[in-house]
């Protein structure tokens, strides 16, 4: 009797050490896509703001050449 309750403890001891060791891989596994979703995460807001900035360029450029635009579209008019 003892000796089976032993040998119970020592499988259940063995079954819980390799589930340990199971969740520890899984965590090393997350922690490395964590950190590489992070670099993704980083890359894509420098890239968001790059964007931005020269969106930023680009409508200042328009604004800044608008009236001479309108200008145009007020000679058309008189020219026709």
């Amino acid at each position: 009797m003892q000796l089976g309750l032993v040998r119970n403890h020592e499988e259940m001891k063995k079954s819980l050490e390799q589930d340990i060791m199971r969740h520890k891989a899984e965590e090393e596994r997350l922690r490395r896509r964590n950190y590489e979703l992070e670099k993704q995460r980083e890359k894509a807001a420098m890239n968001a703001s790059s964007w931005h900035s020269k969106h930023e360029e680009v409508a200042a450029l328009i604004h800044r050449h608008r009236p001479f635009a309108v200008r145009l579209k007020c000679v058309a008019c008189v020219c026709r």
